[in-house]
């Protein structure tokens, strides 16, 4: 038998007691961890997660820094005149929608790995820079 078909038949308890483990995949965005700072990139202020890597998520709630990065690159790059509060409220949803559509990725309103490298980021004396994570 299948230890799929044998977890269904058994339950998880009686699986788990025969040393098979199940682990569901979840969304490729739940690896990554929350925005909580910003970090000088490559000329460039980016969110990033407490460990500094740039590949993080956050969303409407969000409260950092991090936030503040992406407040400032959105003022600059596409002109969406945010308060620069640190606060992922409805205007900052708002304006990244409009970013993700702009540059054709999904416009969920949620800042991740996908729309940082589809995103135009404001990189010092270059001003602000298309495609610059392709």
């Amino acid at each position: 038998m299948r230890p799929s078909r044998l977890i269904r038949g058994l339950g998880c308890a009686v699986a788990l007691a025969a040393g098979l483990v199940v682990v569901p995949a979840g969304p490729a965005s739940a690896a990554a961890p929350h925005c909580s700072k910003w970090i000088y990139s490559y000329n460039i202020i980016l969110p990033a997660a407490s460990n500094g890597a740039m590949d993080c998520n956050m969303g409407r709630g969000s409260n950092s820094n991090a936030v503040r990065a992406l407040q400032s690159n959105l003022n600059l790059c596409y002109s969406a005149g945010l308060k620069e509060d640190g606060d992922f409220g409805a205007a900052t949803e708002r304006a990244l929608k409009a970013a993700q559509r702009k540059d054709h990725t999904d416009d969920d309103g949620v800042y991740g790995p996908k729309t940082r490298k589809a995103m135009t980021w404001f990189r010092d004396s270059a001003g602000c820079v298309d495609d610059f994570f392709s």
